[in-house]
């Protein structure tokens, strides 16, 4: 979980760029609007620019944790599910506008360059969700098809929003999917009727997607291995070692652990037999030894 600090940071940054740009905003200004020493804004955030990262990783996660809401919602049929998720979308990126705009129009190219890998993956992960949401309402058969349909529904979407934004007219974010949705289901139709070859293919997509698959890949595994370690520590009783590990998973849960205390603390168990394997596995995936 994100610390209160550290959330009030990433606000309060959000409102300086998208007033003053990001050229214009120093890290000192938003220090004073934070009400905290400019000492303590660098012990958080290393650099202006990691700032500016953290804050479209932070719009991003909050926008996937709204949509598991929609996605739990049992009693929703399939297509409105899907149409709330899209609405989710649409006013998601309308409401955070400024900032996307800012991103074109303000960033250094120099430090676009640097951000660029974060945005491929947070890119790969919309369009990965956007093909489980289409196989989930219209079914397997549309497969063949999927990533077609993905880029199509991801293209309408960001052009009518783009041209929005430049002529000064906002959508309804809900008419807006639920318009974007039916022009997807005409697409479908013509698509099973003359089964034309799909232009793009899992195997095509697989190298864009490979930064988010390792990405998940690495997350399950870390999270597999600290539930192995965790039920090892259980089975010693030594307090020392509980409280060790509770500590590691606090850090782990922080966006900027600590992670010369973490190797500390997995060397540590690491001198218990019973914990010696789980201990350097987890060293392992979290430190690429």
């Amino acid at each position: 979980m994100m610390e209160t600090k550290e959330r009030l940071i990433l606000e309060v940054a959000i409102k300086l760029f998208s007033m003053k740009g990001y050229h214009d905003t120093s890290m000192q200004e938003i220090a004073e609007e934070c009400g905290i020493s400019k000492g303590s804004l660098y012990k958080a955030f290393a650099s202006k620019e990691e700032l500016f990262i953290d804050i479209f990783v932070y719009y991003h996660d909050s926008m996937f944790e709204k949509a598991k809401g929609i996605s739990s919602n049992v009693t929703l049929p399939p297509k409105e599910k899907l149409m709330k998720q899209i609405s989710l979308q649409v006013s998601d990126i309308i409401e955070k506008k400024d900032f996307i705009l800012l991103f074109f129009k303000d960033v250094p190219i120099k430090d676009k360059e640097k951000i660029k890998p974060i945005m491929q993956r947070m890119k790969a992960r919309i369009l990965l969700w956007q093909k489980n949401l289409l196989l989930e309402t219209f079914g397997s058969d549309i497969e063949p098809y999927s990533w077609d349909l993905v880029m199509s529904l991801q293209g309408m979407m960001k052009e009518f929003l783009f041209i929005s934004f430049e002529i000064d007219h906002f959508y309804d974010s809900d008419h807006l999917a639920e318009q974007l949705i039916n022009k997807i289901e005409a697409m479908i139709r013509h698509l099973q009727a003359e089964q034309p070859v799909p232009l793009l293919t899992d195997f095509m997509m697989e190298d864009f997607l490979k930064t988010e698959a390792s990405t998940r890949l690495k997350e399950e595994k870390i999270a597999q291995s600290l539930e192995e370690l965790r039920v090892k520590v259980q089975c010693t009783e030594n307090q020392q070692f509980i409280d060790s590990l509770a500590l590691i998973e606090a850090e782990l849960n922080k966006d900027q652990p600590k992670l010369f205390l973490i190797e500390a603390l997995l060397i540590y168990m690491e001198k218990e037999s019973t914990l010696t394997f789980p201990a350097k596995k987890l060293t392992n995936l979290l430190f690429n030894r």
